[in-house]
């Protein structure tokens, strides 16, 4: 019905005497209908007000998540990306709103953490050790100074306190009051491990209504609460990138000695050494003339940190998996054994010897071969790998390596007539797997020696463990020959000392012997002194390949202990651990008596560095497991050697010297009266020097000791010296190739950490108009 019409029935009522209850009826319709226009323009006002109030509320949290993440991710001078790492909750916050800790409780409200007081949980690292919290997440030193944590805490304190943080400016309605947008960040919960995760952000944005200036008329108009997932991902720069990285878990302390190295190529890269700082014994102070100090590279010419290449960095990063772990997924392994790879000159009969000391038949894929050990010794001692791209290798050790007194490992790029060195260190890869501990090589454990006075090398710890092999590296060739590949040993103590090893002018060569059997006489080569045992005097001998088949023999490194059950270590200046009388000797060449005379047996010829004198001394062989310097005048087949001279230098014949010079000199031979064959009346021939009667190979040491590597080394212990020249190629080429064939992950060095995308967006709303 239309007004008019309605109209039309009020005069007709009015007629009919209806006129009142028509008007009536009509003003109430009138009214309803008013009404009902009232209200919707009302309810529209308000829906359109809430709407503005909800979306910027909405809009104070967008913008909040932007400011935090634009924060945190800033790693042009600060490190606030290392917060993206912690947890933090606002102070008024809701229980359930807080992350929970490692012990099962709500974080401290209000409270920043240190990044640097941080620690990822990590068992393999705390090494049994009581009270061990984990690996530090944050460092407290920078390559130059210390970090100052303190204001990067109080301005993220700002962001979970009680006020909450503006958004722009106030925005004025009309002429009593202003609203404003304000953001809180009322909880950060990082769950991931130190390659990546998410930081589960829960952020309230809130509009604030202010009638006037006094702060009790602050009115809360809306607000809204959302919660981000942001994935955090770690980023390595090329100076971060560690070319040398040194230390296994907490215990390793004395991991590093650098001496003299110098850094050639890109010179953009890092030397870090993984330990917590400060540690448990020793407080190391941040600069870099400290760390030079600590890291006993005071004469070492590294990358300049003041410009940004690099340098020492103290940070118990964690380190990549195995990277034989996923090559192997794909690609079989050649199992080369039971015997360890030897690689020695010409001079060689034994049929042990120099077999797989040559890989250089590029295939169109990886090649991988597994070996019990690695001895590469003398000049003409060549372990030869050519590699591409296409066709790189992969060398598992099951145990120690030995390339020294002028052998090499000799990688080629593409042609076995390539230079040695000229391979990609990328395509070649030395993975040390850790000893069997069922098999009982048990040994006292090596460090660096890192003692003020020391030249480098190693010393012996304190405690009986597990042996740790060794990687000792005191040549890589000559004419600008280097060792290129990427060296992944963990739980391995890489040596390259000369000095250490001084054997004065002579050193060991291979020659071929000739031994009584019996009534017989037949050809062997002499044994070789090496390296193994985690960096422990050995000769390399034959024993039985497994107690399941004793009947088969296979050589092994026998280590030389000293009369006081101590076995000998590779630099033993200042190894408290050694045999006083044997401290400062250096154990050159094996030698074994023909039998001819009633002199020991077994003898070693060795150098005291400190006398520059020549010495044999005789040793006891106790089977497979160890040999022993002999003090009791034992030695020729367990018989006493009572036919001695009375006036011998020594009293004794097992330890005879031999002057400056062992192939010449007064004391290089024989005594006229010295001992007697077995059938009287016999006399040692005149002009017979020691060294022949116990056939032992001799030659000038070759002078030239420069060390040239490229590529990387992730090693328990890095033990250089101060002596001869070592350089070491930082290239960004290699970093390349290395991240191209085992991923990303690889790229390892020091990080910064950048929130990227969200991963989760929740609006939580806890709206309320007022």
């Amino acid at each position: 019905m239309n007004i008019q019409n309605l109209y039309k029935e009020i005069s007709k009522s009015e007629k009919n005497g209806y006129t009142l209850p028509v008007l009536l009826l009509l003003g109430t319709i009138l009214a309803v209908a008013s009404l009902g226009l009232i209200s919707t323009s009302i309810q529209r006002l308000t829906s359109a007000r809430f709407k503005k109030f909800e979306n910027m509320a909405m809009s104070a949290s967008d913008s909040g998540i932007s400011t935090i993440r634009a924060l945190l991710n800033d790693s042009s001078s600060s490190f606030y990306y290392y917060f993206w790492l912690v947890d933090t909750c606002i102070i008024n916050a809701k229980d359930y709103e807080c992350p929970i800790n490692n012990s099962g409780f709500s974080i401290k409200k209000g409270y920043v953490p240190d990044p640097s007081k941080t620690y990822w949980i990590d068992p393999d690292w705390c090494d049994g050790i009581d009270g061990c919290i984990g690996r530090q997440k944050a460092p407290r030193c920078t390559y130059t100074e210390k970090i100052d944590w303190q204001e990067p805490r109080l301005n993220i304190g700002r962001l979970i306190d009680s006020k909450g943080e503006e958004v722009g400016n106030s925005l004025s309605f009309g002429t009593k009051a202003k609203v404003k947008q304000i953001f809180s960040l009322r909880s950060s919960d990082y769950i991931g491990d130190e390659e990546s995760g998410y930081n589960s952000i829960l952020i309230e944005g809130s509009v604030i209504r202010e009638d006037n200036q006094a702060e009790s008329s602050k009115v809360k108009a809306s607000n809204s609460k959302v919660r981000a997932n942001i994935q955090v991902e770690k980023i390595v720069p090329t100076s971060g990138f560690g070319f040398i990285a040194a230390g296994e878990n907490i215990r390793d302390e004395n991991s590093l000695f650098l001496g003299n190295l110098s850094v050639v190529g890109d010179r953009i890269g890092s030397i870090i050494w993984r330990r917590n700082l400060p540690s448990i014994t020793e407080n190391i102070t941040c600069g870099q003339a400290n760390f030079r100090e600590a890291a006993r590279a005071n004469r070492s010419n590294l990358p300049n940190p003041y410009r940004g290449n690099g340098g020492i960095w103290i940070q118990p990063l964690m380190l990549p998996n195995s990277p034989i772990d996923n090559e192997l997924q794909t690609y079989d392994k050649n199992e080369i054994g039971p015997n360890p790879v030897v690689c020695l000159n010409s001079n060689n009969i034994n049929s042990k010897f120099n077999r797989f000391c040559k890989f250089d038949e590029p295939t169109d894929s990886l090649r991988v071969y597994e070996m019990e050990g690695l001895f590469v010794k003398g000049d003409g001692g060549t372990l030869s790998i050519t590699t591409s791209d296409d066709s790189p290798v992969t060398l598992l050790i099951k145990g120690d390596i030995d390339v020294s007194n002028g052998g090499k490992i000799c990688h080629r790029h593409l042609s076995s007539t390539a230079q040695c060195g000229s391979g990609k260190p990328a395509n070649l890869t030395i993975q040390v797997l850790r000893n069997d501990p069922n098999k009982g090589l048990y040994t006292i454990p090596s460090t660096c020696n890192r003692d003020p006075n020391s030249l480098g090398g190693i010393q012996l710890g304190d405690q009986p463990s597990n042996a740790n092999p060794s990687i000792l590296i005191s040549s890589t060739g000559k004419n600008n020959e280097k060792l290129s590949s990427f060296i992944y040993a963990p739980r391995s103590t890489f040596i390259s000392s000369v000095d250490s090893y001084d054997t004065g002018i002579y050193e060991q060569e291979l020659i071929k012997t000739q031994r009584k059997y019996g009534n017989s006489w037949r050809y062997e080569n002499n044994r070789m002194v090496m390296i193994s045992r985690g960096g422990v005097y050995s000769l390399l001998g034959e024993g039985p390949c497994s107690w399941k088949d004793r009947s088969t023999r296979c050589l092994t490194p026998i280590p030389i202990y000293t009369s006081n059950n101590r076995p000998i270590t590779y630099e033993n200046t200042n190894d408290y651990i050694s045999d006083p009388i044997f401290k400062g000797k250096t154990i050159i060449a094996d030698g074994y008596g023909n039998g001819l005379f009633n002199s020991v047996t077994n003898m070693l010829l060795v150098y005291d560095r400190n006398t520059k004198q020549y010495e044999l001394w005789g040793y006891g062989a106790y089977g497979s497991s160890r040999i022993t310097l002999d003090d009791k005048n034992h030695g020729r087949s367990g018989r006493a050697t009572s036919r001695c001279h009375k006036d011998h230098p020594y009293g004794t014949c097992h330890r005879i010297p031999l002057g400056p010079d062992p192939t010449k000199g007064p004391l290089a031979y024989t005594p006229r009266y010295f001992e007697r064959a077995g059938s009287r009346g016999i006399r040692t021939p005149q002009g017979y020097r020691w060294i022949d009667h116990y056939h032992i190979g001799l030659k000038k040491k070759n002078t030239i000791n420069k060390r040239s590597f490229s590529g990387s080394i992730w090693v328990k212990n890095a033990c250089m010296d101060t002596k001869g020249t070592k350089e070491w190629e930082f290239s960004k080429s290699y970093i390349q190739g290395l991240t191209k064939r085992y991923g990303n992950s690889f790229n390892w060095g020091v990080p910064y950490y950048r929130g990227k995308q969200i991963e989760l967006w929740d609006t939580l709303r806890d709206f309320n108009l007022q």
